[in-house]
């Protein structure tokens, strides 16, 4: 008997499970997945193919086949996810570097999310000096002058995507489908104001009972590299 063909909607429901606490757009530039490919996934409004479909299985530790039909869910292998934490070793880890442009001024459309390389650094650099957990950061590249000189085109600013609560500081943003990086500033009430620290920029503010999927903030700038 042939299976019946797969549902959008169950597979959003399937999908969703696999991402726990975990936000959509961590979760999509971790494993390489294309973030607006994985929202229309989530939404029910597409059912993925090939190299995507097999990478949110592999991603969540299930078959193919239960991502498209469900039936009893595969267990993860311990084993497995113990020898991927630990393949670097205790000396280095590796960052990945989204290829995103994120401007610092009016932004850049979204082309792709995808992981363009790694980088290694020292572990020591990053969790005992400063504090970071590697596993909830990624790497992207700032251009624009907007926030110059604090960021300049060409720099590389690692964001924490855990913290994607409004609040105040360095963070990357999502408007509408541009990436932007602006200083954050909680208003009362439920606004907030992106500030550039070039005044040629004017501040944006924020409604956010009214942006709905036009704003999205995708992570807190907690470091940078500086292009001499």
């Amino acid at each position: 008997m042939q299976p019946l063909p797969p549902s959008s909607e169950t597979l959003a429901e399937r999908v969703q499970s696999l991402l726990g606490e975990r936000s959509a757009h961590a979760f999509a530039v971790k494993h390489g997945i294309p973030y607006t490919t994985l929202q229309r996934i989530l939404q029910g409004k597409t059912i993925p193919k090939g190299k995507q479909l097999q990478a949110i299985a592999q991603a969540g530790e299930v078959t193919v086949d239960w991502l498209l039909y469900g039936g009893e869910k595969p267990q993860p292998n311990a084993l497995d996810s113990e020898v991927t934490m630990l393949e670097l070793g205790e000396e280095n880890v590796r960052i990945p570097l989204i290829n995103l442009q994120v401007g610092a001024g009016n932004g850049y459309e979204v082309i792709t999310e995808e992981i363009s390389e790694y980088l290694t650094l020292p572990r020591r650099l990053i969790a005992k000096e400063r504090g970071l957990n590697p596993n909830s950061l990624h790497a992207v590249t700032v251009m624009g002058d907007s926030m110059s000189p604090e960021f300049n085109p060409g720099d590389i600013v690692f964001l924490d995507v855990e913290k994607t609560h409004p609040g105040e500081g360095i963070y990357i943003v999502r408007l509408d489908n541009a990436i932007v990086i602006k200083r954050m500033q909680v208003l009362a009430g439920k606004s907030i104001k992106l500030n550039s620290h070039n005044p040629i920029y004017e501040p944006i503010t924020i409604d956010l009972e009214t942006s709905g999927e036009s704003f999205q903030i995708l992570g807190r700038v907690v470091w940078s590299l500086r292009k001499f």
